[in-house]
This record gives C-alpha cells, sequence and structure tokens, in this order.
C-alpha cells in the first residue's frame, strides 16, 4: 500500500518497535502520479486546502481523510507532500513564496540491511 500524507518520515520511526532505515527519494510531479496509478493507495492528508492543492498539482482526486488510524507495515511506502510559504525580502518589499516537494520513502528493519 502507498499512503499519501504531508507531515516529515522522521515521525513515522516511532511506528515501528524496531530500528529502521528509511530510504527517500524526491520524485517528479509524473512519477508521483505514476506511482498512484500503478499501486493502490489511500490519502492520510487531514487538511482540506491541502488535499485541494495536491488534487490540482497531481490532476487527480486526492481526498481529505476520514480514517486516520493505520497500521502500517514495511512494505508500505509513503509519499509524503511538503508544503511550506517562505518570506523572501528584497530591497523594496516583502513577498511570500508558497513551494512545495515530494518525498518518496520506503522504510526498512534495520536488520535487513547489509552493512
Amino acid at each position: 500500500m502507498v499512503y499519501i500524507v504531508n507531515y516529515l518520515p522522521e515521525e513515522l520511526q516511532a511506528l515501528f518497535d524496531q530500528p529502521v532505515v528509511v530510504g527517500m527519494a524526491e520524485p517528479e510531479i509524473e512519477e508521483v502520479r505514476y506511482i498512484l496509478k500503478s499501486n493502490q493507495w489511500q490519502s492520510l492528508i487531514n487538511d482540506k486546502t491541502v488535499a485541494e492543492y495536491l488534487s490540482l498539482l497531481l490532476n487527480m482526486k486526492i481526498p481529505v481523510a476520514k480514517n486516520h488510524k493505520v497500521n502500517f507495515k514495511y512494505s508500505d511506502k509513503l509519499i509524503v507532500f511538503l508544503l511550506r510559504d517562505e518570506e523572501v525580502e528584497d530591497e523594496k518589499r516583502k513577498i511570500t513564496v508558497t513551494y512545495y516537494k515530494f518525498v518518496y520513502v520506503h522504510i526498512r528493519p534495520l536488520s535487513e540491511v547489509a552493512i
């Protein structure tokens, strides 16, 4: 299962009962669309505005989560959508810039990783 979320992957380590390795990549929009269309997925986005913004970016319906209780498995993957506003100042004015990025996350138990 692929879950689309809007919180940082570091917060996910607390969900597992052993040390984990978090693999991450930053896919482009086209890759995110492909991942979602190619897999069974569920939205864990709990903010209506974020879900609407994401739906527009991906050109597909991203619903607001109805059920927030999920038992993550190591085989699950996450698409983390990070949306930020940042103030930028020049000599004459301040402007607010909204930017986003996607992070594709795969979590594995540390015991499965060869060192």
